[in-house]
């Protein structure tokens, strides 16, 4: 299977700015959420690349990734019960 790289620029997979979940995992195509593998492309600190932050407001939690891997993937729990 071949597989391309595609840009993510105004499409629900634009990602890089920070969005509520809730406003657009309805409009991931072919799916019920997110299930998806990102290219990593730049960033570093500590010698990984910080890739993905994930924040609650009303909780104050924060989670962040760093990884020296080429790819992240972003999966929602879409057939979680």
């Amino acid at each position: 299977m071949v597989r391309k790289l595609l840009p993510v620029a105004d499409t629900v997979f634009d990602l890089r700015i920070p969005r509520v979940l809730g406003d657009v995992i309805q409009n991931v195509p072919d799916s019920p959420g997110y299930d998806h593998n990102f290219c990593v492309t730049r960033g570093s600190e500590q010698g990984n690349l910080f890739v993905a932050r994930v924040s609650h407001p009303s909780t104050g939690r924060t989670l962040e990734v760093y990884s020296n891997q080429p790819g992240i993937q972003f999966y929602t729990g879409n057939f979680f019960a």
